[in-house]
């Protein structure tokens, strides 16, 4: 399952640097194609909810990114998404395992692909209104440990993966030159899987954990700043509710147009 997607998100990149030049010449309709490069630092907090349990805990992640795209006729772009991500799922309870353990929480490294899509439908006075879609998939490393407290030795190995779709409109107000703020409102959703194995000399048991997250929208206030030709400066700060309390997040970007 992971193999496809990690395939696709290959693809996606390739893509967002290539276009093929005979269809540019034929149909005449790519006036202006540019190649921009970003990169970028997303922290993020979500509620998630463990569909084997009533538990809930917090997933921290720090994502850093580098986002290849192609932008055609300054109202469409594509993107690729690579990076490498710190994420924290909490402390949670595995109890379908021979020992019940407690999975502290600490922060997985693990690699990050996947592709974003973005649209300019419509300007209207100062305002210019956009779509904005993206699709991550986080493969965690797989990290052991020694059982504690056993007269026998015991490991326990786990591995984190998380995906996340994220897709709204976008309203941007363009009245001022090189400074452009927005909001955007958009649908988001995370889910994953934690997978646990265990074994006591000859004993041995695994659970795979999988959880979503509490809130499924997401209000994101940004801003665009162009210090230099070429040159985006970009920040987000993002707010996520759900049933119980507020989920937040930031972001901060730099990116060149080729």
């Amino acid at each position: 399952m992971a193999k496809w997607r990690i395939v696709l998100s290959i693809r996606i990149l390739f893509l967002a640097w290539t276009v093929p030049s005979s269809a540019q010449n034929q149909t005449g309709l790519i006036q202006d194609l540019r190649i921009k490069a970003t990169v970028g630092f997303e922290h993020f907090n979500r509620a998630i909810a463990w569909d084997a349990s009533e538990e809930t805990t917090k997933l921290k992640s720090s994502v850093f990114t580098f986002r290849p795209a192609l932008e055609i006729n300054q109202r469409f772009s594509l993107a690729g998404i690579i990076g490498y991500s710190l994420s924290n799922h909490g402390t949670v309870f595995s109890r379908e395992l021979p020992l019940s353990l407690e999975l502290v929480e600490g922060n997985t490294g693990g690699l990050l692909f996947g592709g974003e899509l973005g649209a300019m439908l419509v300007e209207t006075g100062d305002f210019e209104i956009g779509l904005r879609g993206e699709y991550v998939y986080y493969n965690g490393k797989q990290e052991s440990f020694e059982i504690p407290g056993l007269a026998v030795n015991g490991t326990v190995n786990t591995q984190p993966k998380w995906q996340r779709i994220h897709g709204g409109l976008q309203f941007t107000y363009i009245r001022y030159s090189y400074i452009y703020p927005y909001l955007r409102l958009a649908y988001d959703y995370l889910w994953g899987r934690l997978v646990v194995e265990e074994q006591i000399q000859d004993l041995t048991g695994s659970q795979e954990m999988t959880f979503k997250s509490s809130g499924r929208f997401n209000a994101v206030a940004g801003l665009d700043y162009e210090p230099a030709d070429g040159w985006t400066l970009k920040a987000e700060l993002s707010i996520l509710p759900n049933s119980s309390s507020v989920d937040w997040g930031v972001m901060a970007g730099l990116s060149y147009v080729f």
